[in-house]
């Protein structure tokens, strides 16, 4: 059976693209999905920012409400009525928090129409109990690559975000998403936006995948959101040590 389980693994770690470098050799950094360069085109007078916290699937379903209350909720600007949910600029999220706003980021009206049937009512914990029984999911035993979180960010990925990038993300306008997490190697909050992760992977991320950062703010630990598929999906988020390579000074 090991045997039959290595011979299926894939111990590969696709290496980040380095930034440009200017005249000097200093790194270039593109402002990107980030809220101010996107405020040249704000949703309103005010800057309306919200913020999800943890708690599993309570704080999903909770945080999902709000945005469709939001949604019902009307805002007469210049004689034009729109929602208050239209306003909205900007969403910091943490753990069970991350998914609603993620997905909303990602689909926006839709999101209202599928969030329910792709994460609230689907048994998540039948797919974290078949990582470890069932043995068609045992590379993170093998894989010195490949741990039980990215397992979690392939199956994220494929009920909600369908390879979707932060150049998704950004296609989509505000409100900015910003997952959350904390860097323990260093003690700080860590928050997934491309001017943050260029800043510490000295790397352009555009296509940093998606589906996987839930899973760093859900541990509340560290920095990661990586994984092997970093370089394609929303979804590769993870914890731990993999986490911690994005805080290494110099890192690529």
């Amino acid at each position: 059976m090991a045997l039959l389980l290595w011979s299926c693994q894939t111990a590969f770690v696709p290496a980040n693209q380095p930034l440009p470098q200017n005249a000097q050799g200093m790194p270039e950094y593109r402002s990107g999905y980030a809220l101010l360069p996107m405020l040249q085109r704000p949703q309103g007078e005010v800057v309306f920012i919200m913020a999800f916290s943890g708690g599993g699937k309570r704080s999903a379903a909770f945080a999902h409400g709000v945005l469709r209350g939001l949604r019902q909720i009307p805002v007469v600007e210049n004689g034009r009525t729109r929602s208050l949910l239209d306003e909205l600029d900007y969403i910091a999220a943490v753990s069970g928090g991350s998914f609603p706003a993620m997905h909303y980021g990602l689909y926006h009206d839709r999101s209202f129409e599928i969030f329910p049937r792709e994460f609230l009512k689907v048994d998540i914990n039948a797919y974290v109990y078949g990582t470890y029984l069932l043995p068609w999911n045992w590379e993170w035993l093998v894989n010195p690559f490949y741990g039980t979180n990215d397992r979690m960010a392939e199956v994220y990925d494929r009920l909600m975000f369908r390879g979707a990038t932060y150049a998704d993300l950004l296609r989509q306008g505000l409100p900015v998403i910003s997952i959350d997490a904390t860097d323990i190697a260093n003690g700080i909050a860590f928050s997934f936006t491309q001017q943050r992760l260029s800043g510490a992977v000295l790397a352009d991320r555009p296509d940093q995948p998606y589906a996987g950062l839930p899973r760093c703010a859900s541990a509340n630990r560290s920095t990661g959101g990586m994984g092997r598929d970093d370089r394609r999906a929303v979804a590769s988020g993870v914890v731990g040590e993999d986490c911690q390579s994005l805080s290494r000074p110099g890192a690529h």
